[in-house]
């Protein structure tokens, strides 16, 4: 794959935030189970 520096700057800060946001969620005890996630979708 052939990408710019900016681009390899862009998918970096990308990747980071979405760690980030992860990291987050489950510190905080945000985490969902994925067939808690379907239960409930199917349940609406």
């Amino acid at each position: 794959m052939h990408s710019t520096g900016e681009e390899r700057v862009k998918l970096t800060l990308m990747i980071n935030i979405i760690n980030g946001w992860n990291r987050l969620a489950v510190g905080f005890g945000f985490w969902v189970e994925p067939e808690a996630a379907k239960a409930a979708r199917a349940a609406v």
